[in-house]
């Protein structure tokens, strides 16, 4: 009878489906709750994610599972009714993900902001401590935004800030940065992928007066990495094909701050993830 169930040669939207569970619910009936992806053209940019079918399992048969289904504009659920986004004021703060063993200290996290000291590694490190903290996107469309404020004139002697700012991170190998780059005054966007030979920087001169704003917009196809300063228009320093950042280990994305450096601290104000925010519209 095998196999159960796939989604091989099929165009059904969840694919590379497997690693499943039975269990029964409250009334008797079957489900299996098992891992995919949702691929569109190719493109599988929230990686592998739980989905869950119905089974029907008549007695002294082989189980027969249902097709496993899933909406493309279907929001999430944040514990009420409806979607909403996560901020530093509403957010589980269990739900944050360092890189690796974090020095729990270089973070300071208090209301809406949070205080980071930059350690000398960058996100391309697979050893050293980084200094990173993020959340995961749970909708395939939204926004992240970060204010990024200029670091303070009495930071220690000897303490230094190279870079900061927001990343669209899956692993040291690959990952899509908008940062603001403190020795050279630009904004600057850096986008790897080394299995795909995908190395890409993109420079802006901008002059950081008190706070820069740093942000992502994320679709199935598209990743659009925004600066603004002040008031200003937003400007986009690159859009970037999401099947660049997909591929088949089924890594799935981590949005959120970094800082680069030598000991120096940034303060980093109303970070958000899946917002609905129509900013792309106004600035471009």
């Amino acid at each position: 009878g095998n196999p159960l169930y796939t989604a091989d040669g099929t165009d059904h939207y969840v694919q590379n489906t497997g690693h499943g569970d039975f269990f029964q619910d409250k009334s008797g009936q079957w489900w299996v709750v098992m891992l995919g992806v949702r691929m569109d053209q190719g493109r599988a940019i929230m990686g592998r994610e739980s989905f869950l079918a119905a089974v029907q399992w008549p007695d002294n048969e082989w189980p027969s599972i249902g097709p496993v289904l899933a909406q493309r504009d279907l929001p999430y659920l944040s514990g009420q009714s409806g979607a909403s986004s996560s901020t530093l004021s509403s957010i589980d703060l269990t739900a944050w993900v360092y890189l690796r063993d974090p020095i729990l200290e270089d973070y300071v996290i208090e209301s809406t902001q949070v205080t980071m000291r930059a350690r000398p590694a960058g996100l391309n490190s697979a050893e050293d401590i980084v200094s990173f903290l993020g959340q995961r996107p749970r909708r395939l469309c939204g926004t992240a935004t970060v204010t990024l404020h200029l670091p303070e004139a009495s930071q220690a002697e000897g303490s230094a800030l190279s870079h900061a700012g927001l990343a669209f991170y899956k692993d040291e190998h690959r990952f899509l940065t908008v940062a603001y780059d403190f020795d050279a005054n630009q904004a600057v966007f850096q986008g790897l992928n080394a299995a795909k030979s995908y190395n890409v920087r993109r420079n802006k001169e901008i002059k950081l007066q008190e706070s820069i704003q740093c942000q992502i917009k994320y679709t199935e196809r598209s990743l659009g990495f925004f600066v603004r300063d002040s008031e200003d228009q937003w400007e986009c320093m690159e859009e970037v094909d999401t099947l660049v950042m997909t591929g088949v280990d089924f890594t799935g994305p981590v949005i959120g701050i970094f800082a680069i450096g030598d000991g120096g601290k940034v303060r980093f104000t109303d970070f958000e993830i899946d917002g609905a925010g129509n900013s792309r519209a106004e600035g471009s």
